[in-house]
């Protein structure tokens, strides 16, 4: 292990008054950053770092048998077990923002960035909260861990992720359709964080965001850009998303075959839109040089597996009710072009002209 040796008991480094945060047995812990002189890595933090977030990290001075740590402020730190309930949560959120700008600026110089956030135990965090309500929180023992064999959680990243109800609030979206029906399998874009972020519904027409702070703004937006709902986050508010459905009465969709393939299985790709009471998909046939497909057998695919089948009328046409399609989904219809039924069309058309 090699570790920064300080004699005595220094109160003034760099002008800067420091106060123990605490004093540790080396016998049951180890450091994960091996071949680094710790005294090293706390000068190198403080010259890469704002000084803000240098001081997150503890000074160490190593003896023999155990080592100090201290804060370089003269603020008296508390440890992280005498925290209430909402310290706690304010005490991780400050730890996710050091932890994230840390790793930004450090990645480059200190490969080993993630071992810095690597503690014994949580009461490696110490802190202190501000009269203006501002969490300050210093790190000791980081790169450090329990001498065991057994397997070892990551204190620090287990504290950030913890829910935490009391600081921030569960948000999740209930869509719907202007029909009432819910917005099922519906894709929209959430804008937050300076993020515009594509999003699909659950097939109950909920969305979870996750945890967002009190009075956190955020808009849902349609696709097309036609609707944008914004909303702010308020402690026990609901958050009801309904989009607009188009106005258009029927969807046709007309499917052209190839000719060329006239053996084997045709396959095309329909996506069904969005709902409506009594709403009809009217799906066409054409062949290669736009002929009506009359009385042609097909099967549509649904991407759950499901198959509907069924035949155009004399004019390649079928009609099939939306209800009966998965919304915002893509379906595969297929036939089959057989050299028989070219013939047949042939004669039709013969006919027709006599």
């Amino acid at each position: 292990m090699v570790l920064s040796q300080n004699q005595g008991y220094p109160l003034l480094i760099y002008g800067n008054y420091m106060r123990e945060l605490t004093t540790e047995s080396l016998l049951p812990i180890r450091n994960v950053i091996p071949g680094q002189n710790y005294g090293n890595i706390k000068a190198r933090l403080d010259q890469l770092l704002p000084e803000d977030l240098a001081q997150s990290f503890s000074r160490i001075e190593v003896r023999y048998k155990d080592a100090t740590w201290y804060s370089d402020s003269d603020r008296i730190y508390r440890p992280y077990s005498e925290a209430g309930e909402l310290e706690k949560e304010e005490i991780a959120i400050r730890l996710e923002e050091i932890k994230k700008m840390a790793s930004g600026a450090l990645l480059e110089q200190m490969p080993y960035v993630e071992d810095l956030f690597v503690v014994p135990d949580a009461d490696a965090i110490f802190w202190y909260k501000a009269d203006d309500g501002e969490m300050n929180v210093v790190i000791s023992q980081w790169g450090f861990e329990k001498r065991t064999i057994e397997q070892q959680t990551n204190v620090i990243c287990d504290l950030i992720s913890a829910p935490r109800p009391l600081t921030q609030i569960q948000v999740v979206l209930k869509c719907k359709f202007s029909n009432g029906e819910p917005a099922a399998d519906f894709e929209f874009y959430l804008n937050i964080f300076n993020n515009k972020k594509l999003c699909r519904t659950s097939d109950k027409g909920e969305y979870s965001i996750g945890s967002l702070f009190p009075d956190k703004q955020f808009s849902v937006e349609t696709p097309d850009g036609s609707q944008k709902i914004e909303f702010t986050v308020k402690k026990d508010a609901e958050y009801y998303v309904v989009f607009e459905l188009p106005e258009e009465e029927e969807l046709s969709e007309e499917v052209e075959v190839d000719d060329d393939n006239s053996n084997g299985e045709e396959d095309q790709k329909i996506e069904v839109p969005r709902p409506e009471p009594d709403r009809m998909v009217t799906i066409r046939l054409l062949g290669y040089k736009g002929e009506f497909l009359p009385d042609m057998p097909f099967k549509l695919r649904m991407a759950d597996g499901k198959i509907l089948e069924g035949i155009t009328d004399k004019e390649g046409n079928t009609s099939i009710p939306l209800k009966d399609l998965p919304v915002g989904k893509k379906c595969n219809i297929s036939f089959t072009m057989t050299a028989e039924y070219q013939k047949s069309l042939s004669l039709k058309k013969n006919v027709v002209e006599k």
